[in-house]
């Protein structure tokens, strides 16, 4: 027996919803271990579920099938689950990781361009700083995930293997995050706060797509990546539909609050993965203030130059 949870149209991980699904839970009998419920959603709605189960009755095991491709290549190879909390991201949560999640490409049929963006953000991502293959993938083939036909195509479902277990390799060694040099913490080391801040104009992916670029800037400034490797990956993240730029990048305060905020969830450290070369990263604990400065200048500037290539094209 099975508790089955839809949650396709939550939009906010809050406390108040996730204490309502632990009310749904008690209403509806939910044993300790023989009657896990089912969460068939987002990533939203997987980490409000996994967070209120997490809590109910100190713990019951649960099933996700997340129907994003965000909820796929990232949500459902982590233990994690939370809830925004004091106007920052995932300030409550547990580790607490599903029984089984289930995987079905088929979902994606169902998502808006918009949300498809929003989770090729994180297989961007775990391409720059992991698998140069990966990256090339993208750049090859990544505007097929905007075409009809998209579910039956080969690249289409490697892309998505491959993120996916490209994640589960930096996940799994350190899954309760005893050691706090990640390099997936790669685009959510600025994005967090400033995603929370314009929570209603930035989807997570989005966020965390620009974090992406302006960290790039940062390893150019340091000589790790030259000019036509940061182009290439400005054009790669057009070519995924994703924001080459956000104002709350240009906030100097913003941006240095953001990285305060991190340096508190890292235990009073940067650790900031910053890449080395296309697919690969480092991590420094020595960013100033005047880097962040000129790489806030500059994310303008190159999402303007590419914009303006592509109108021209």
């Amino acid at each position: 027996m099975f508790t089955l949870i839809i949650l396709l149209l939550v939009k906010r991980k809050t406390l108040a919803n996730a204490i309502r699904i632990t009310e749904l839970l008690n209403q509806t009998g939910t044993k300790r271990r023989s009657s896990p419920p089912i969460v068939l959603g987002g990533g939203v709605s997987c980490d409000l579920v996994g967070f209120a189960c997490s809590i109910y009755r100190r713990g019951i095991p649960y099933i996700r099938i997340p129907t994003t491709l965000l909820g796929m290549v990232d949500v459902s190879v982590a233990a994690k689950t939370a809830v925004n909390h004091f106007g920052f991201r995932n300030r409550l949560g547990s580790f607490h990781p599903a029984s089984n999640t289930l995987l079905y490409p088929g979902f994606l049929n169902t998502l808006a361009v918009r949300h498809v963006s929003n989770g090729l953000a994180e297989v961007f991502k775990i391409a720059l700083i992991k698998s140069k293959y990966l990256l090339d993938l993208l750049d090859a083939h990544g505007e097929k995930f905007f075409k009809s036909g998209f579910e039956t195509n080969s690249y289409i479902s490697e892309i998505i293997y491959i993120a996916a277990e490209l994640m589960s390799e930096e996940l799994a060694p350190n899954l309760w995050e005893h050691n706090l040099k990640r390099i997936v913490d790669y685009g959510h080391s600025f994005s967090p706060l400033i995603e929370m801040t314009y929570i209603d104009e930035l989807l997570h992916g989005e966020a965390v797509a620009v974090d992406c670029l302006y960290s790039a800037i940062l390893s150019q400034q340091r000589n790790m990546l030259n000019e036509d490797q940061v182009y290439k990956i400005f054009d790669i993240a057009k070519k995924l539909r994703l924001p080459l730029y956000h104002r709350g990048f240009s906030d100097e305060k913003l941006v240095l609050a953001a990285l305060d905020d991190t340096k508190i969830h890292r235990d009073g450290n940067q650790n900031l993965p910053l890449m080395c070369t296309l697919g690969e990263a480092v991590f420094i604990n020595d960013l100033t203030e005047e880097e962040m400065r000129n790489a806030s200048k500059s994310l303008q500037n190159y999402s303007a130059i590419v914009d303006m290539d592509e109108k021209q094209a």
